[in-house]
C-alpha cells in the first residue's frame, strides 16, 4: 500500500487526519516543524500517542524542499501553514511564505513522483464576504493590505500556484477550501472563538466578544472536515476546482459563547465586547452542495455534540 503523506500533520485539523488514516491502517509520513502544534514538545517519541510503526515524523519547514522525502505513488495532504489570527499576525511573513512555498514545495513533490495532493486552503480566500452563503465560484472581497492579508492573500496565490500546476503540467491536485473548524487539540492560546471562551471560562475570566456579538460563523467539528478531506482524496474523478468543506449551521458568535458558558455553568454577565477587528468577516456560511453532489460528503457531527466533546477534552487536558 502507498504511503500518505501529511504535511503539518501535528497540528489541529492534521492530527485528527493522521489518527484517521492510521485507523484505516495506513503508513503515515508527517512532515512538521512543529512551530505552532500542541505536539512541539511531546516527541517522545512520537505525538498524541502514536505509537504506531506505520508512523513516522519528519520534522521540517515545508518552505524548503521535500521532494527527496516523497515516493512515488505516495498521497499527499498539504496543511502545513498558521491558521490562527494571534499567530500569523504575529508571524506575517512566515505565514505568507509557507502558504506560498510550502504550497509550491508540495505541488513539486507531486509533479515529481506522479502523487495525487490535497491542499488545505481556507474560507478566509473569500474575505468579508459580499455573496451569502458562499460558493466556490465567489471571488471575494479580501484587503491585500490588511492584518489578515498575509494568511488570505497567501491561501488565494497557494491556489493560484495549484491551478498552474494542473493546466501547466497536469497534476492531480485537489482544494479543500476549509471553513471554522473545532475540536479537541486546539490550543487554547490561538485566538480562534471558541478555544478562547473555553480558555477565559477554565480561567474564570470574562470571556471576551469582538463587536455585538452578532457576527456569525458555522462551525464545523473537526471529524466532519477530516472526512471532508478523505473524500476529496479518494474521488477518482477530475477535481480541478475548489470545494468548500464545512458546515452550514450559521451560528451568532454571541450564541457560541452561551454555549460555552452554559458548559461551565457561568453568567454570560461578565462578558466584555470589544471593537470588531478590521477586516474580521460579517456572516461566512459556505455553500456545500458541490460537496454533497460529487462526494456525497456533509458534516454529520451536531453543534452542541461537537461541543461537549471538545469542552470535556480541554477538561482532562487543562495545561494545553
Amino acid at each position: 500500500m502507498s504511503r500518505t503523506i501529511v504535511t503539518g500533520g501535528a497540528g489541529f485539523i492534521g492530527s485528527h487526519l493522521v489518527d484517521a488514516l492510521i485507523a484505516e491502517g495506513r503508513e503515515v509520513l508527517i512532515i512538521d516543524d512543529f512551530s505552532t502544534s500542541l505536539a512541539i514538545d511531546r516527541l517522545d517519541p512520537l505525538p498524541f500517542g502514536w505509537q504506531h510503526k506505520q508512523v513516522r515524523v519528519y520534522a521540517h519547514d515545508v518552505r524548503d524542499t521535500f521532494a527527496n522525502a516523497i515516493h512515488p505513488g505516495d498521497q499527499i495532504f498539504h496543511l502545513a501553514c498558521p491558521a490562527s489570527p494571534i499567530w500569523y499576525q504575529r508571524h506575517p511573513r512566515r505565514t505568507l511564505e509557507t502558504a506560498i512555498e510550502g504550497t509550491h514545495r508540495a505541488l513539486e513533490a507531486a509533479h515529481e513522483h506522479g502523487c495525487r495532493l490535497v491542499v488545505a486552503s481556507t474560507s478566509e480566500v473569500y474575505g468579508d464576504p459580499l455573496e451569502h452563503p458562499q460558493k466556490e465560484s465567489y471571488c471575494g472581497n479580501v484587503n491585500p493590505l490588511g492584518l489578515r492579508a498575509c494568511y488570505e492573500e497567501g491561501k488565494r496565490a497557494a491556489e493560484t500556484l495549484c491551478s498552474i500546476f494542473k493546466r501547466s503540467y497536469d497534476v492531480d491536485v485537489r482544494i479543500a477550501r476549509i471553513h471554522n473548524t473545532y475540536g479537541p487539540r486546539m490550543r487554547r492560546d490561538d485566538g480562534r472563538v471558541i478555544p478562547s471562551f473555553i480558555d477565559a471560562c477554565m480561567k474564570k475570566e470574562p470571556m471576551r466578544i469582538f463587536g455585538d456579538g452578532s457576527q456569525t460563523r458555522s462551525f464545523c467539528y473537526v471529524d466532519d472536515t477530516v472526512r471532508g478531506l478523505m473524500a476529496m482524496m479518494a474521488y477518482n474523478h477530475d477535481l480541478s476546482r475548489p470545494v468548500n468543506i464545512g458546515s452550514t449551521d450559521e451560528r451568532t458568535i454571541a450564541s457560541v459563547a452561551q454555549a460555552v458558558a452554559d458548559h461551565f455553568q457561568v453568567s454570560m454577565s461578565t462578558a466584555v465586547f470589544g471593537e470588531l477587528p478590521n477586516g474580521d468577516p460579517k456572516r461566512r456560511q459556505p455553500d456545500i452542495g458541490k460537496a454533497w453532489q460529487l462526494m456525497s460528503w456533509k458534516p454529520n457531527v451536531p453543534f452542541e455534540v461537537g461541543l461537549a466533546a471538545t469542552v470535556a477534552w480541554y477538561k482532562d487536558n487543562p495545561i494545553v
